[in-house]
């Protein structure tokens, strides 16, 4: 399996065969009505947050709108918590990253996204998916895959404050707690 989960959940990006699919949680009608909500949203939310710049993706984006909060700009705690009550008041659900704040109107989230992957892909059902594979994050919007996978690992440079920590926490940040991570869970299986 060669994919990956992005969006928080809502869109899948997978290898079949020759080709690399965008698989959206929705179907197309339904994803035209919630992108017109999400940018009539995001209209009142300029005219509030004025000060939000778009995150460098949001192009490219199907799902969610994103700010960004920590990536080439930071952005204070308290007016990050601001922008996020403004957005779920207007029925957004609303998901903090260590760089973005997301705005979308699906209901899928990195865990449920992750399972429903693994399951199609490895034929196993959702349970058994939960204790096959481990979890690695970085930052807040992790926490439903924190508390989804049996095995869940944070990198030390874990940012935010995640709900539902990670059962495992790196000694090392960032690339090097990946690497750490893999060799504990290899060296483990051997």
């Amino acid at each position: 399996m060669r994919a990956i989960v992005a969006e928080n959940g809502a869109i899948v990006c997978a290898r079949r065969g020759e080709r690399v699919l965008m698989l959206d949680s929705v179907d197309a009608a339904t994803r035209r009505e919630r992108d017109q909500k999400l940018d009539s949203l995001l209209g009142r939310f300029r005219q509030e947050f004025s000060d939000f710049e778009p995150a460098d993706d949001v192009r490219a984006r199907v799902s969610d709108r994103t700010f960004d909060i920590g990536e080439y700009r930071q952005v204070a705690p308290e007016r990050v918590a601001a922008a996020s009550t403004f957005l779920r008041e207007q029925g957004a659900r609303v998901f903090v990253s260590s760089v973005h704040l997301h705005a979308t109107f699906d209901y899928a989230d990195k865990a449920s996204g992750a399972v429903r992957l693994l399951a199609q892909d490895s034929g196993l059902d959702s349970t058994a998916v939960r204790h096959a594979y481990a979890y690695l994050g970085d930052s807040e919007n992790d926490a439903p895959c924190f508390a989804a996978f049996a095995v869940s690992i944070g990198v030390a440079n874990l940012r935010g404050r995640a709900t539902l920590r990670p059962r495992y926490i790196t000694s090392k940040p960032m690339g090097a707690g990946v690497v750490e991570a893999a060799e504990v869970i290899l060296s483990r299986r051997a």
